[in-house]
């Protein structure tokens, strides 16, 4: 529930809710799930698989491979600076989006804009897909046999 929400999130983004879900975790001395490992299934035949730790040194990168070549966002992919484009058959292209701030800038920028402009709900992030995203979480959570007494009633 910490840093697993990342790369959870960036396979919704990409591929919606998946048919099949399947998850480990290791829970540490403190009932801390400190490393997971998800492997979530489509039905259209994509699959998503996804490593999250607090306690490993990962490389905190994402690879979305499709059928022409294959993304790298690189070191900290959750707040990219740089992007590897590797097509098939073409010399790698980087790219390095201009990055401002670190951490929630633009989720604060995006919450304020909504705030001044009356709206209860980001255009660009719907209710629906937080609760999405909560919804596989929660299922992810289950997977792993953590539990939380006051929520799972």
């Amino acid at each position: 529930m910490d840093v697993g929400i990342y790369p959870v999130f960036l396979s919704l983004l990409l591929l919606g809710m998946p048919s099949l879900i399947k998850a480990a975790a290791h829970i540490g001395p403190t009932n801390v799930d400190e490393s997971c490992g998800i492997t979530m299934i489509y039905d259209n035949g994509q699959i998503s698989v996804l490593f999250s730790s607090i306690v490993a040194r990962t490389a905190m990168e994402a690879e979305i491979i499709g059928d022409g070549g294959r993304i790298i966002m690189h070191s900290g992919f959750f707040m990219p600076t740089r992007l590897t484009l590797l097509r098939d058959n073409t010399d790698p292209e980087i790219i390095e989006p201009e990055y401002k701030g670190k951490g929630y800038r633009y989720e604060a920028e995006e919450a304020i804009h909504c705030l001044e402009n009356g709206m209860v709900e980001s255009k660009k992030m719907s209710h629906a897909f937080s609760m999405q995203l909560m919804e596989l979480l929660d299922s992810i959570r289950k997977e792993c046999g953590i539990h939380y007494p006051s929520h799972d009633l």
